[in-house]
């Protein structure tokens, strides 16, 4: 079991700590989580640890995989292709995602508030 930290976008925050958000997609071919790990959720503008929880499920998925669901539960859904990957290409400018990119699917169970949370 390890410990590992992921940054999370202000917006957010307060849908995670109210159980609205449970679930992230992340392209970074280096990192590595694992069902058992615990995930410490960072604010990306300040670094500030908000929250934490026991990851429940990993999964690898192609970009076009995900966005053909019609809903994954705590995770927003997509009405095209085209929309994540407008959105994946937000946070990674210089990555090449296309429909075929892999990338890790991880959802968490109950989240515990850390110092600084904001509810």
């Amino acid at each position: 079991m390890t410990v590992v930290a992921w940054k999370f976008a202000t917006r957010h925050v307060v849908p995670i700590l109210y159980g609205d958000k449970s679930a992230t997609l992340r392209y970074d071919p280096e990192e590595s989580i694992s069902p058992g790990d615990t995930l410490v959720m960072e604010r990306a503008d300040t670094g500030e640890r908000f929250a934490q929880a026991p990851v429940d499920l990993v999964g690898n998925v192609s970009a076009q995989w995900f966005a053909d669901r019609d809903q994954w539960p705590g995770h927003r859904s997509y009405r095209s292709t085209g929309e994540l990957l407008a959105e994946l290409r937000t946070y990674y400018p210089d990555a090449d995602i296309h429909p075929e990119t892999r990338l890790t699917l991880a959802k968490w169970g109950a989240v515990t508030p850390l110092s600084g949370g904001e509810r």
